[in-house]
Parts: structure tokens; C-alpha cells; sequence
């Protein structure tokens, strides 16, 4: 074999060896790199984690300094245990700042100054035709077509008829893209009502934005509390109630009702010692007080509200809106609460996030 040969092959060996070994270095700074960037990953995570951990906390938090508000605001029985605008509970706190650096705001609502649609059916799911009326008007005052209702009704309802041309059961719903069937039983929680026949598309969408500050979904049928109704509700109580005897009749000030489910505008400043009487009407301390306002000035031939079934003064389940900002995270939480008549409350379920689905329930004193 000639020299050129061998020196040509030694050549060639040693470019390969060569680019063997650039190879290996490559292999090797990738491998590293991927390391690197995989143990960032996972300690940025670890810190996501961490501070969702501590947003989580700080909601709980928030959350039981509003248990303790309402367990001690039925303690005390204040203007006849009414529930009102009066109330401590009743506050919107503003954002405070807190020992882990960020900032926890919140409120409570009362969910019985909304029209529960659960009220629509007995605790057999038959149809309770004076709530259904009471939702017609609603609809009217609202501008809402109301043969939506009729869709509504066979919702809850335990029946698989229709209620009238205008429901919807299971025929509808298994043509929908996916299909599903009609629940036939009492919502869960108010965005299913997003699923109902007439709320499932785009001009439902703008009607249930309309409808949300003025409804509740509650796990039993329950009167509206006529110191926290909206002044929609209370309009629709009656046929003869327009808006201007609505508005004079509610215990608002003002429409901070229509941002739900953003808490409204705290009215406070710094001075805790105003953290009292929010608003300058003040509240009823007895059904029988509202019965005499709303009918005022009406003659003994002329119809005349009576059907106190509908209303109350106190109410037993509210919903608590923690918001936690923690560097940034942003973490609205909901919180559904009921209280028994001894001020003992049980959490009935938890949300997160922009929207009020149930995540986890819980129950506690």
C-alpha cells in the first residue's frame, strides 16, 4: 500500500474521530442545557405552586373573617334579626395589604336578594305557579322574552313533558352539539342555566348577563329578602309596583347591585367606625312594615300585595367573593354559605377562577 494511501486513511480517521467527538460535545451541551432549563422549569413551578398554596390560604382567610361577620350578626339579632345594607356583613372591604406581600379584597351577598330560580318547583319538582309568575314579571321588568321560562321550568321540573310549545326536554337537548339531556331536576349552580333552551346561544348570553345580578341558584326553595332585592325584583312583585315605587321601596342607594359578581364599591374609608350603615335607607325589620309601603295609597276595590310567601326580612344563605392578588396571581374565589337559624355556618360549595362553577365542597362550623 503506498504512503499517499495510508496518509489519506489516517486523514480520514482522525476528521471522523474528530467529528466523533464534536458530536459527543454537542450531545453533551444539549443533555446540560435541557437540564438547566428543566430544573428552571421545575423551580419556576415549585414557585408557582407555592404561591398558589398562599393565595389559596389567603382566601380562606378572607373567607372566615366573613363567617365570623355573619355568625356574629346572627347572634346579636339586630332590628329583629333582619338581614340588610345595615349589616357589618354586608361590607365591601377594599384591598388590604397583607404579611405575605400582596393584597386581599372581598364581600359578602346576600343570595336571597336575588329570585332563586330552585323556587320554581316544590321539593317533589312540581311547578309552584306563584314563583313562576313572580319570574314572568321579572322577565317583563327585565325585557326578557318570557317564553323562556317555559324552558326553564321543564329544566327543574322532574316530568319528562313539556310544559308548553315553547319547553324543551330531552328532544332538544340530544340535538345539541354534544347532545345531553335536560336535568330534570333543580340547577347545581346559575351557569347551568347557559344550557337551557333559550340561553344557549348568543342572544341567551346577553339575556343571562341581564338576568345574573338578579338571580340565585340555592339548593331549596326560598323567599326574597326584601332588603336586599334588587329593585327589578321588587318591581316585578306586583303588577301595579312601577319603577318609581321600586326604587323608593328598596333599601339601595344606588346601583352597586349590577356589578355581581364584582363586589360593589366599598362606600368606607379608612375609618373602620363607619364600616356601619352603608346605605340611608333603613332596613325592614318585619314583613307586615314592606305589606303597608307597597300598598300605600291603594283603594279597598284595588288589587293589593298579599302574598307574603314570596318575601322575607332575614336570609340564609350568602355568598362570600375573596380577591387574593399575590405577585401575579389573581385569584377570585366564591365561597356558598348557609346559616342556620343559632348563626352556625356550613360551607355548601367552593369556585375559583373567573367564573362560579363549583370546584370542591366542604362543611364546617
Amino acid at each position: 500500500m503506498s504512503r499517499h494511501l495510508i496518509s489519506s486513511t489516517a486523514r480520514a480517521q482522525r476528521g471522523v474521530a474528530i467529528i466523533t467527538v464534536m458530536l459527543m460535545i454537542t450531545l453533551a451541551v444539549i443533555a446540560v442545557t435541557a437540564m438547566m432549563t428543566e430544573q428552571r422549569l421545575e423551580i419556576y413551578r415549585a414557585g408557582n405552586r407555592l404561591v398558589g398554596i398562599q393565595a389559596k390560604e389567603m382566601a380562606v382567610i378572607g373567607e372566615r373573617v366573613a363567617l365570623q361577620f355573619l355568625h356574629v350578626d346572627r347572634r346579636e339579632a339586630q332590628r329583629n334579626n333582619s338581614d340588610s345594607l345595615k349589616d357589618e356583613w354586608a361590607l365591601s372591604i377594599p384591598p388590604t395589604p397583607t404579611d405575605a406581600g400582596g393584597t386581599v379584597a372581598g364581600c359578602v351577598v346576600d343570595m336571597q336578594g336575588r329570585f332563586n330560580l330552585n323556587s320554581l318547583v316544590d321539593d317533589d319538582g312540581k311547578l309552584d305557579a306563584d314563583q313562576r309568575d313572580y319570574l314572568k314579571r321579572l322577565f317583563d321588568v327585565l325585557d326578557i322574552d318570557p317564553i323562556k321560562i317555559s324552558a326553564i321550568v321543564d329544566w327543574v321540573d322532574k316530568d319528562v313533558n313539556l310544559v308548553d310549545a315553547d319547553g324543551a326536554e330531552d328532544d332538544y337537548y340530544s340535538q345539541r352539539t354534544p347532545p345531553f339531556l335536560a336535568a330534570n331536576r333543580r340547577f347545581a349552580d346559575v351557569t347551568e342555566l347557559k344550557l337551557v333552551k333559550g340561553f344557549d346561544d348568543e342572544s341567551g348570553t346577553e339575556d343571562y348577563e341581564t338576568l345574573l345580578p338578579h338571580i340565585s341558584v340555592l339548593p331549596d326553595a326560598t323567599p326574597v329578602n326584601i332588603n336586599t332585592a334588587t329593585p327589578a325584583l321588587i318591581e316585578a312583585l306586583i303588577d301595579f309596583v312601577d319603577s318609581g315605587k321600586a326604587e323608593s321601596l328598596s333599601r339601595w342607594d344606588d346601583d352597586d347591585w349590577d356589578v355581581y359578581p364584582e363586589c360593589r364599591e366599598s362606600p368606607l374609608d379608612d375609618n373602620l367606625a363607619a364600616l356601619t350603615g352603608s346605605t340611608d335607607k333603613d332596613a325592614f325589620d318585619e314583613v307586615d312594615a314592606f305589606v303597608t309601603d307597597i300598598n300605600d295609597g291603594r283603594k279597598d276595590d284595588e288589587t293589593k300585595f298579599v302574598n307574603t310567601d314570596l318575601i322575607s326580612i332575614d336570609s340564609r344563605y350568602f355568598e362570600v367573593r375573596v380577591d387574593v392578588v399575590l405577585g401575579q396571581l389573581q385569584l377570585p374565589t366564591f365561597t356558598l354559605m348557609q346559616r342556620n337559624d343559632d348563626g352556625i355556618i356550613t360551607v355548601l360549595k367552593r369556585a375559583s377562577g373567573n367564573n362560579l362553577f363549583q370546584i370542591e365542597g366542604a362543611s364546617g362550623n
